[in-house]
This record gives C-alpha cells, sequence and structure tokens, in this order.
C-alpha cells in the first residue's frame, strides 16, 4: 500500500512536468538553421568556426534563458504544485531546521593574496621570462632583435604569471575546502 501512495505522487510530481512539444514546422526550421550554421562554418575555417559557434550557443542560452523566466513570470502567482494535488508534500511545507542545509563554506570569504601565492606568482615569472628568452632563440636570426627578445621575454612571463595565480588560488580554496569538509565531518 506504501509503494501505491509514492507512486502516485511521483506520479502526480511527473504530471506537474510537462514534456516538450514541437511541430514538424519548428522542427523543419532547426534543421534549416543548423545547415546555414555548418555551412558559414565550412566556409570561415576552424578557428572562426569555433568562435561562430561559441556566439550561437550564447545567443541561444539567453534566449533560452529570457523566455523561461518569462514563462515562469507568467504562472499565476500563489499558484504551487500542491494547490493542484492535494496529496503532494512539497518540502517546504515541513518546519526547516540546520540540518536541513549544508554548513556554509568559506569560498565565499576574500581576503588578499596569501604570501605563497604571490612567491609562486613571482617564480613563475622569472621562469615563464627565461623561457620567453629560450623561445626567441627559434626565431630566424635574420629577423632577431632586441624587441623580439623582449616581446617573446615580457610574453613567456605574462602567461606564466597568469597561470601561476590561477593554479595557486584554485589549489588555495581546493586545500582550504578539504580542510574545512574534513572538520565537518568530524563533528558530526
Amino acid at each position: 500500500m506504501e509503494s501505491s501512495k509514492n507512486k502516485s505522487k511521483n506520479d502526480q510530481v511527473a504530471g506537474l512536468l510537462r514534456p516538450p512539444t514541437f511541430t514538424l514546422r519548428a522542427l523543419s526550421i532547426a534543421i534549416a538553421l543548423l545547415c546555414i550554421v555548418l555551412a558559414v562554418m565550412h566556409y570561415l575555417g576552424p578557428m572562426a568556426s569555433f568562435v561562430f559557434v561559441l556566439f550561437v550557443l550564447a545567443v541561444f542560452a539567453h534566449v533560452a534563458g529570457a523566455y523561461i523566466g518569462d514563462r515562469l513570470k507568467q504562472r499565476p502567482k500563489g499558484t504551487q504544485p500542491s494547490d493542484k494535488y492535494p496529496d503532494f508534500d512539497p518540502i517546504h511545507d515541513r518546519p526547516l531546521t540546520d540540518e536541513h542545509f549544508a554548513p556554509t563554506t568559506t569560498l565565499g570569504h576574500t581576503g588578499p593574496v596569501t604570501l605563497w601565492i604571490r612567491y609562486a606568482i613571482v617564480v613563475a615569472v622569472v621562469i615563464g621570462g627565461l623561457l620567453g628568452a629560450y623561445a626567441s632563440s627559434w626565431v630566424d636570426p635574420a629577423e632577431f632583435n632586441y624587441a623580439v627578445l623582449g616581446l617573446c621575454c615580457l610574453s613567456g612571463a605574462a602567461l606564466a604569471g597568469i597561470f601561476a595565480f590561477t593554479i595557486s588560488s584554485f589549489l588555495e580554496q581546493l586545500l582550504s575546502s578539504w580542510i574545512q569538509a574534513s572538520r565537518e565531518s568530524s563533528r558530526r
């Protein structure tokens, strides 16, 4: 008897979510747009195609988000699944306690860049500059000058510094989250 009650609740929840519907016209338009995108990608080349697809996906995501947000705004106020299905018991009808929520993390707390991250950036900038100088030796000797050497050193140092900052910040957040998670798990 209990399983039939759970099954009816699942059916009620599934009834709240309408399956996606589309017409043959919409499918034909989607196929035509895909053909146009593929033709443009063939004409542009691989790198421009990547940028083009990224742009099309960004536009699609914004349009889809606006559509979904508009549909949610048009829903009558105060209507809940429990209004349509009286047997449905959503969690928001029950009183919530602290045990229903995860503990707050320190990920949102910001502070100054720690000393070890600064050292990692400085070391990476020096190594990146040296690798840039080494890479400048690959330039044709007829085209080599001090501007090429400076540009190679500067770009190598900048890329290595950005990479070191990104990786060291990520590792610091990962380590602090791991420590906090192990402390929280030992308390429970």
